[in-house]
């Protein structure tokens, strides 16, 4: 089953999506789950870094799709997010199926990329 969230804050919208054999979890834990790490970024208003797997960019949107493991920091679960890049430029850098290192900070509840840069 493949389980999506959406969130619109600020102007932004961001897709959560677990991805089927990697997280099998209820609508109710996702929920929670998701209220969690909204919680704990608005009280830290801290940022992140991880590594992800692009997966799609759409140039026109200014907006790149990308998978990642659990992030234990934030107590985020392992899933695909959509998010605007701070930059459109450097989508030129950035391929399906290369390898990303990523910061990114809660707003308002919401993730946003700090950075993304190709990591191979």
């Amino acid at each position: 089953m493949n389980r999506r969230l959406f969130m619109v804050a600020g102007g932004s919208l961001a897709i959560f999506s677990s991805t089927p054999g990697r997280a099998s979890i209820s609508s109710a834990d996702w929920s929670r789950l998701m209220e969690q790490y909204r919680e704990q970024q608005i009280r830290a208003g801290r940022s992140t870094s991880f590594r992800g797997t692009v997966r799609a960019i759409n140039r026109q949107r200014g907006e790149v799709t990308f998978s990642h493991e659990p992030i234990a920091s934030v107590g985020m679960p392992a899933m695909t997010m959509t998010l605007k890049v701070p930059d459109a430029n450097v989508l030129a850098h950035l391929h399906v199926g290369g390898q990303v290192e990523i910061d990114a900070r809660g707003t308002g509840g919401v993730p946003a990329l700090i950075s993304i840069k190709p990591t191979n």
